[in-house]
């Protein structure tokens, strides 16, 4: 699989059930566009008590949200092991744990 990291370098690893990470966004400037997508989109709801990010990944859309809605509940929803480790991993690193 083919990935950028938190440094932002494009690596590679050979994918694995253990190691095998979720989808991303290889495409930052793209990435961008989407995320502000979905907060454009988002926004124009009432102001929720609870957010569901479903297929979130390691948080790509989950922490955006959360930042956006600070008074609601924000859960990311991801069956990929690797990509809930990562996203916990963010989560503590950004004190949104």
């Amino acid at each position: 699989q083919i990935y950028r990291n938190q440094q932002n370098e494009v690596l590679a690893e050979e994918a694995t059930e253990q190691s095998s990470l979720a989808f991303s966004q290889v495409n930052s400037s793209q990435n961008a566009q989407l995320i502000q997508a979905v907060l454009d989109l988002a926004k124009q709801s009432s102001l929720p008590s609870v957010v569901l990010d479903l297929y979130s990944g390691s948080g790509n859309f989950t922490f955006p949200l959360a930042a956006q809605f600070p008074q609601a509940k924000v859960i990311g929803v991801e069956l990929n092991s690797a990509a809930v480790q990562k996203g916990n991993e963010l989560a503590t690193q950004s004190g949104k744990s």
